[in-house]
């Protein structure tokens, strides 16, 4: 079966990412915070690549002592 490019298999998101398909998975399966999918039957699961990024742009951590400089910046301390 040929996979659509807009669609991604949990091993291409794996391969892309660099994380093991296993943590695909948890991700996928995350009570909080899940990757946005779509189920096929029982077994196929797809990601949307849009939503992939949309996903990774709104959990992506932000390194705290950046933000503490930002504030003190702006603050004037």
């Amino acid at each position: 079966m040929q996979e659509n490019p807009s669609y991604l298999s949990a091993q291409k998101i794996s391969k892309e990412l660099g994380i093991s398909e296993r943590k695909v998975w948890d991700l996928i399966h995350d009570p909080d915070r899940p990757i946005p999918h779509f189920r096929i039957g029982k077994k196929i699961v797809r990601v949307r690549a849009a939503d992939l990024h949309k996903w990774m742009d709104e959990n992506a951590r932000v390194d705290e002592s950046r933000v503490d400089r930002l504030v003190a910046e702006v603050m004037g301390r």
